[in-house]
């Protein structure tokens, strides 16, 4: 909506009172205060409020899922060196000294040799998964690799 002014160009005539001549009709912009646009930005804004709040909200579920991950992968590598490898090596070296004795063939020390070589490459993979938890860690909360 706006409001139009008229100009009378010409003085009024002191005869008669009345004048007719040239003028100027203008729109004048008063109640056009540009509500459409102003509208828009503050649609904008809200809409990238939200965005940041759910940017904020993802970043914190990546971060403590990252951080679960590495607690885990530490807690299966560290049972493993605790529990697992040191009875693989204790079998191993059981089996070399029942075939040392006569008492095993020696298919029975290549069998615990082999579950002893296995265990050292889940030992491995699980370092990897250490490494690769961390990484993620890092990566979800930003920061850079050690």
């Amino acid at each position: 909506m706006s409001f139009t002014a008229a100009l009378d160009a010409v003085t009024l005539n002191p005869v008669d009172g009345l004048a007719l001549g040239p003028g100027i009709i203008a729109p004048l912009p008063i109640f056009n205060q540009n509500q459409g646009a102003i509208g828009r930005a503050e649609a904008e804004i809200e809409q990238a409020s939200w965005r940041a709040i759910a940017l904020r909200q993802q970043v914190t579920t990546e971060v403590t899922q990252a951080h679960a991950q590495l607690a885990q992968a530490r807690d299966s590598l560290a049972r493993w060196r605790a529990e697992v490898s040191p009875s693989l090596d204790r079998s191993v070296q059981h089996a070399d000294e029942q075939f040392t004795a006569g008492e095993a063939s020696y298919l029975v020390v290549l069998d615990a040799t082999r579950r002893a070589i296995d265990g050292r490459l889940r030992l491995a993979e699980l370092e990897a998964d250490v490494r690769r938890a961390l990484a993620q860690r890092d990566r979800s909360a930003g920061g850079s690799p050690r």
